[in-house]
């Protein structure tokens, strides 16, 4: 997540104006004689791009935090080191990140949805020449905002990078509404996460491994969440080279 000026910590604040998508032109714009033809090609423009997109997204590097990552989970009915893989963040940078620096006894982790050795999202589905996610109902806020640019809180952001859509984007009503309810959960979410990662620092955490953060954080979420946590969910004990 970047802003105008470029990468910049995204910590989240009480929206103060709505969010409102930039530089995309609004679906009762294009009323013209010049626009309508063109509307009603998916080449140029469309309100579902993904549609007929190869997934050209899908390898983005997606940081996420715990709660969506168990959310993820949940949603997936697996294991939550099936959905991340843990990212050494230097100290310098901790201020940057789209996620909270989680301390473990080897160093500061940032959590980024998993990649395969192909270097594409695990979630990716091959269908012909597309590409679907499978994780669509579940997949963490940076993966919705992608690959808007807009407004909120005073502050212009963006993830990803327009050009690789297979049409333009047309924005519509429905669809800032949409947006505005994943940031409002993202903030939640994030907030949680900063609670989270401070009760874990004040049970000693800087000195402890993964294996007990993910158990803290899944009870820590279940309490607050009211989640039911079945046995799928739980990290198995020792599992070798899943961090990358």
């Amino acid at each position: 997540m970047v802003d105008a000026a470029g990468p910049t910590a995204f910590h989240p604040a009480v929206p103060r104006t709505p969010l409102v998508i930039l530089d995309t032109p609004d679906v009762a714009s294009l009323r013209g004689p010049a626009d309508l033809p063109r509307a009603r090609l998916d080449r140029y423009y469309s309100t579902e791009p993904c549609s007929n997109c190869a997934a050209s997204c899908c390898s983005a590097k997606v940081e996420l935090t715990t709660v969506e990552a168990l959310r993820v989970a949940h949603g997936l009915r697996i294991a939550v080191e099936a959905v991340v893989q843990r990212i050494d963040c230097p100290p310098n940078l901790a201020d940057r990140m789209a996620s909270v620096p989680i301390p473990l006894d080897d160093g500061l982790t940032v959590l980024r949805l998993r990649h395969s050795a192909a270097g594409a999202c695990v979630f990716l589905q091959r269908l012909l020449e597309q590409g679907r996610c499978a994780a669509h109902a579940h997949r963490p806020a940076l993966c919705h905002f992608f690959p808007f640019r807009f407004r909120v809180n005073e502050r212009t952001l963006s993830m990803g990078d327009p050009a690789v859509c297979p049409a333009r984007w047309v924005k519509s009503a429905a669809l800032e509404a949409a947006l505005r309810r994943v940031h409002a959960r993202w903030r939640r979410d994030f907030s949680d996460e900063k609670r989270l990662v401070r009760d874990w620092e004040r049970a000693g955490g800087a000195a402890r491994p993964w294996r007990e953060y993910a158990e803290f954080a899944a009870r820590w979420v279940e309490a607050r969440r009211k989640w039911t946590r079945p046995a799928w969910m739980l990290v198995p004990a020792t599992r070798a080279g899943w961090r990358k």
